[in-house]
């Protein structure tokens, strides 16, 4: 299916109402041979495919972000900054420790990383796209769905990890899915070790953004502790965050599930709100949040849940 966008980069073929395909009785007998030709569209080449709008997309925008600011790094949502200030915390300046990020993306946080020294890094996503853009960073990125994470096999195999990073990942996985996801990644953590998650928070905050990213579910701390017996893992800390910013993202939010509602925007095209906004305005809003994170360690209401979870 091509992915198609107008002129406002929103995504023309989310359905198949929208993009007419051809059924097998449409089509003579024809040989299937590979001849890749990469989009002059953007800068690695990358083509739309398959569930292009939920996995694609947030990676797309984020490195357009960081393409026109002219920076190297910046994660959705959870700051580089709160990862590797838990990672300190724990192993204090030690570089040498071992790092996995499952569901990497196109490597914005490895990257990070690696530019402080933390060299010993391996990353899992699922999106070919991504995984290609991280080997074009010099990444060691495996392409992998994290619900076959029990089929994979580290080099070597027999070092756990130091440190488990899982960002915004958890929202595409129902319990039973999540659980087994959470238990996998346990025993990938030493002990000693960490297990460190962001993840979007409170339900009144969903909107046509977690439609348009395919996100199933917001969590509160008490949907994670429940999940925990039996992993060997307890909740070292963990935060809600952009408290700051919260009000305005609640009216964001709720102004787009009243579209919704009132059907001033199509159910089956739902609209993400996350887009380059001026430059004024996007450093504004990133120094609120390291103010937020600076001033106020733990606070108890934002969009999101920030946890370390110690084995």
């Amino acid at each position: 299916m091509q992915a198609g966008r107008g002129a406002s980069g929103q995504l023309l073929s989310v359905s198949f109402f929208d993009y007419a395909v051809l059924r097998a009785a449409d089509l003579p007998c024809f040989h299937v041979l590979s001849s890749p030709q990469p989009t002059a569209t953007n800068p690695i080449g990358a083509k739309g495919a398959d569930e292009a709008d939920r996995i694609g997309t947030l990676s797309v925008v984020i490195s357009a972000i960081c393409d026109a600011l002219g920076v190297e790094q910046l994660d959705m949502p959870a700051t580089p900054e709160r990862v590797l200030a838990a990672i300190q915390r724990q192993f204090g300046r030690q570089t040498d420790i071992r790092i996995l990020d499952a569901g990497c993306g196109t490597g914005g946080l490895l990257s990070y990383l690696r530019e402080r020294g933390y060299t010993n890094t391996e990353g899992l996503d699922g999106s070919a796209d991504a995984v290609a853009f991280c080997h074009e960073r010099g990444l060691n990125v495996t392409q992998l769905n994290l619900l076959n994470l029990t089929t994979w096999q580290p080099n070597p195999t027999s070092e756990a990890f130091d440190v488990v990073v899982c960002d915004d990942v958890f929202c595409y996985f129902n319990d039973d899915q999540l659980g087994q996801l959470i238990g996998e990644l346990a025993r990938r953590v030493r002990p000693g070790g960490l297990l460190v998650t962001n993840n979007n928070a409170f339900a009144v905050f969903r909107g046509s953004h977690d439609l348009a990213v395919g996100s199933t579910r917001r969590f509160v701390r008490a949907d994670l502790e429940r999940l925990l017996p039996g992993t060997g893992l307890h909740i070292g800390h963990s935060t809600y965050w952009s408290l700051l910013l919260s009000p305005l993202i609640l009216a964001v939010r709720q102004w787009q599930n009243l579209q919704l509602r009132f059907g001033w925007q199509p159910a089956n095209q739902p609209h993400s709100d996350v887009y380059l906004p001026p430059h004024w305005l996007n450093n504004l809003f990133y120094g609120l949040v390291k103010a937020e994170g600076s001033l106020l360690p733990r606070t108890p209401f934002g969009s999101s849940l920030f946890v370390v979870l110690k084995k």
